[in-house]
């Protein structure tokens, strides 16, 4: 259930971007928990989302949709996936193909929430929606969502890695979400 209360452990506490850092013990509701996943990135939001669900549960799932690459550890070792398996997800999403006409509304309501990290929303016009997540870390900058754009909806996924200049990355995102849509 949305309402359904989360208590933050110290084991989803995690660096990054967020706001549920210091509020370890604390409780959030699931719905606020995932608002906070999708709209700010927070990490310890997102493990205790995990968490709830059961990490087996979330790899099993995404070997059912055909995610041949994506992991995800409850240890160190970084979670992994590949603009091909982001694709295929936000196709299947796109689709209704990942769950229920519900569900899958509130998640794309979800991705097309206001982010501060907004890529590739950049790269096409204002009036286009995008239902997308983006992320970063480090180097790291990536943004994955479906356009709906006037030929109907479509996916970008852009991932880039080992950046002296984040910048770069965020450019080149907003570079390719541009010439896509052209």
């Amino acid at each position: 259930s949305k309402d359904e209360p989360l208590r933050l452990l110290p084991t989803d506490w995690a660096p990054g971007a967020g706001i549920l850092q210091g509020r370890i013990g604390s409780q959030v509701s699931v719905a606020d928990a995932l608002r906070l996943m999708i709209g700010i990135s927070d990490n310890v939001a997102a493990h205790a989302i995990v968490r709830r669900i059961g990490v087996d549960h979330v790899n099993a799932n995404n070997q059912r949709l055909g995610l041949a690459e994506t992991r995800y550890y409850v240890d160190d070792r970084p979670d992994t996936t590949t603009a091909r398996d982001m694709a295929r997800l936000l196709s299947l999403l796109a689709q209704g193909k990942v769950a229920g006409p519900e569900a899958t509304a509130q998640m794309i309501a979800l991705m097309r929430q206001a982010q501060p990290a907004a890529w590739l929303p950049k790269g096409v016009p204002g009036t286009v929606p995008v239902a997308h997540k983006s992320g970063q870390l480090g180097g790291v900058r990536n943004d994955a969502g479906i356009v709906y754009g006037p030929t109907g909806p479509y996916v970008v996924v852009v991932l880039t890695d080992n950046r002296r200049d984040p910048s770069l990355g965020e450019r080149t995102i907003t570079s390719v979400a541009r010439s896509v849509h052209a």
